[in-house]
């Protein structure tokens, strides 16, 4: 037999490199799709997502603010703000004596995120992760007067906390790794591996049906994060981030109401500049929000006019978070607040 002869018989028991490497991929792909089919089984499923971190958002529980919103489609007032919102505003208590005085029933979301002091922060939350999902008829602002007046020094020295409240959501790079992350849960498990493997849970809390986040008891009153100097050096430059604010939702057909949330001082010792800083802070946000038509209410004033007496200390469980006793102390005012205040659209 002539060597060319061989060679065709050969190659009967010689693979075809082309038809190896189809071969291989066939079977990790056969693989894929049944580790995809048992990562999907309830029991597994359900394990997984206790260490779920999405990869498109720093801020914690966005998540479950975007459930929330899916699951109130009917909910015409959002409230955003920081911690001193997340744990100061019941609507569940705010919603049925509001509805008492308007013609229209409302239906209000807490949506305030721990740490999201920034107002530019605030509107790309809005922008690019809430209205996408929703348009509410009303955005009530809530602020706490130390963060909002004074750059807070000791929080924007942490890095990482400073950056946890920046929203990512509109980078390519997020966007498609939080497309994966939400349609295949094979993605979604490695990107959780590490917490799955360390059995580090998700940053979840345990919020209401309409998103707040109550405290049933009064700790020992701390003194807030440290601000710097004892000007509002933070105050003009917030002014003129809610006035951005307030263009944007109109164009939307969406209204802005400004509420200062109460802080616990009742002499105003803590406050940097002291009493008649913190009455300059109080009496120039009055002055800008009429210029803007922004309805605003000052709740801590409030609320010692009504009392004729400082708010005590039961109602707080720090210095710039109200307990449970103190969310449903503030109800009232709020709700009638907003009945008063409302476009007439929206009443």
């Amino acid at each position: 037999m002539t060597i060319a002869k061989m060679i065709p018989a050969r190659r009967l028991f010689m693979s075809d490199p082309n038809s190896r490497y189809l071969r291989l991929g066939l079977l990790m792909l056969g693989w894929l799709i049944v580790l995809e089919i048992i990562l999907r089984l309830p029991p597994v499923k359900s394990r997984i997502e206790r260490y779920e971190h999405h990869p498109v958002w720093y801020s914690p529980y966005v998540p479950q603010r975007l459930k929330l919103i899916l699951n109130n489609p009917d909910a015409d007032i959002w409230f955003v703000g920081s911690s001193s919102v997340f744990a100061g505003i019941n609507p569940a208590v705010i919603d049925p004596l509001l509805n008492k005085q308007t013609a229209a029933m409302h239906k209000s979301l807490n949506l305030g995120l721990l740490g999201m002091l920034f107002i530019d922060h605030i509107e790309t939350y809005l922008n690019d992760v809430f209205l996408p999902l929703d348009t509410p008829k009303v955005v009530v602002l809530g602020a706490f007067p130390l963060m909002f007046a004074y750059s807070p020094k000791g929080y924007i020295e942490d890095s990482v906390e400073y950056e946890a409240t920046r929203n990512h959501s509109t980078e390519p790079s997020r966007q498609l790794s939080g497309w994966l992350y939400d349609h295949f849960a094979l993605c979604k498990l490695i990107h959780t591996f590490r917490y799955v493997i360390s059995e580090t849970p998700a940053a979840t809390i345990s919020d209401t049906a309409t998103g707040y986040v109550g405290f049933d008891q009064t700790i020992t009153i701390t003194v807030p994060t440290e601000a710097s100097g004892t000007t509002n050096d933070l105050l003009e430059k917030n002014l003129i981030l809610v006035k951005h604010l307030s263009d944007t939702l109109k164009t939307r057909g969406i209204q802005l109401i400004f509420i200062n949330m109460p802080m616990y001082e009742p002499e105003m010792r803590q406050y940097p500049g002291g009493v008649s800083n913190y009455q300059a802070y109080v009496s120039r946000l009055t002055a800008f929000m009429a210029d803007e038509h922004i309805p605003f209410l000052d709740v801590w004033q409030t609320l010692e006019d009504k009392y004729d007496q400082h708010l005590p200390a039961a109602d707080f469980m720090d210095v710039p978070h109200l307990s449970d006793k103190g969310a449903t102390d503030i109800s009232p005012f709020i709700a009638d607040f907003l009945a008063q205040n409302l476009d007439p659209v929206a009443k």
